[in-house]
């Protein structure tokens, strides 16, 4: 074993991937001939001092394994590098270099419309963000039930019989619910209700021992639930805006006089009224998808601009998702609860 303890420590020394070879030894061995140069020699040193170490750790050796001085608990030695690797070991480095195909955070919006401007708002204000993973979910209406897409997405995945803190094991995801002011989530306390009723679904799912107020407390952050002040597009863009589009995509808008088409929004938007109702009446509706690709260069000159945010909500939520986000996958551990 004396040998082997060698080959590791000199693997270590000329290894230039450092502890990056951590996630080398998750890889299918099948991959390591893909390495060049040092770093193929140091995993080579190690795949030979691994044949080593099994042997000695062969039932057949009980002999040779009674002869050995195990190293002492806590102590850092050469045979921490070896390539095998517990689930544990696993969990602990996906962790650390923040891999795995989970999203980090999830925007949850209304329809089709919202997903194409959420994804364009990203492009603008997140091109850098490639160490978190980003989806958006179209709920296709706000009446969908969000406490199962909580579940589905967001539910911690936790060891815990780890020692001391119960380990997360995966990074974790942040939920980001944004729709209209409307039906369940048409007041504030209404909007605080559902983000609640997340909070209690993904709770609830939980073993006891891990039902501690940490818990409780990382689950509250990570749970996001946003409204606009006006429906979607009368939150965003201004009569003149909408009406200048309406009349690019729909060929009864283009027809109509612009001052006609102007004041329906206006009447829709100071009664709060879905602005589907101004063309309730036209002989074909207009896409809300058209519609939304043709209100985007506006918004993108006002992100390019730096308009102050409180005019633009949809990036200001984002904004708020990606750095909720950003200090959740840094979370490695949680406490469990004192009476488990």
């Amino acid at each position: 074993m004396r040998q082997a303890d060698y080959l590791l420590a000199s693997a270590g020394v000329i290894d230039p991937l450092g502890e990056w070879h951590r996630i080398v030894r998750l890889a299918d061995p099948g991959t390591w001939g893909r390495l060049r140069f040092d770093a193929l020699i140091a995993n080579d040193l190690r795949v030979a001092a691994e044949v080593i170490a099994r042997h000695v750790d062969s039932p057949h050796d009980v002999d040779l394994k009674s002869s050995l001085l195990a190293p002492r608990p806590g102590v850092i030695t050469p045979r921490d590098e070896r390539i095998r690797v517990t689930p544990a070991e696993r969990w602990d480095a996906l962790q650390t270099f923040g891999l795995g195909n989970r999203a980090s955070l999830v925007l949850a919006v209304e329809g089709q419309s919202e997903a194409l401007i959420t994804e364009r708002v990203l492009r603008e204000i997140a091109p850098d963000t490639g160490h978190l993973r980003i989806e958006i979910v179209p709920l296709q209406g706000n009446q969908r039930d969000v406490t199962l897409l909580a579940r589905a997405v967001a539910a911690p995945e936790i060891d815990a019989d780890a020692p001391r803190y119960a380990r997360v094991t995966v990074p974790i995801t942040t939920l980001l619910v944004m729709v209209d002011a409307e039906h369940n989530y048409e007041t504030e306390d209404k909007a605080r209700a559902k983000h609640d009723a997340m909070v209690a679904s993904i709770w609830e799912s939980l073993p006891r021992r891990l039902q501690s107020p940490e818990m409780r407390q990382m689950l509250t952050r990570m749970l996001l639930v946003r409204t606009w002040r006006h429906e979607f597009e009368f939150a965003h863009w201004s009569d003149n805006e909408l009406t200048t589009a309406l009349q690019n995509v729909s060929p009864h808008a283009a027809a109509m006089p612009t001052d006609e088409l102007r004041q329906h929004l206006e009447s829709c938007r100071r009664n709060g009224g879905k602005i589907k109702s101004v063309w309730k009446h036209w002989p074909t509706e207009p896409s809300k998808v058209a519609l939304a690709e043709a209100l985007w260069p506006t918004l993108a000159e006002r992100i390019v601009s730096q308009a102050p945010e409180e005019t633009i909500p949809i990036v200001r939520y984002i904004r708020e998702g990606i750095t909720v986000a950003a200090d959740m996958i840094r979370i490695g551990a949680v406490r469990r609860a004192t009476s488990a």
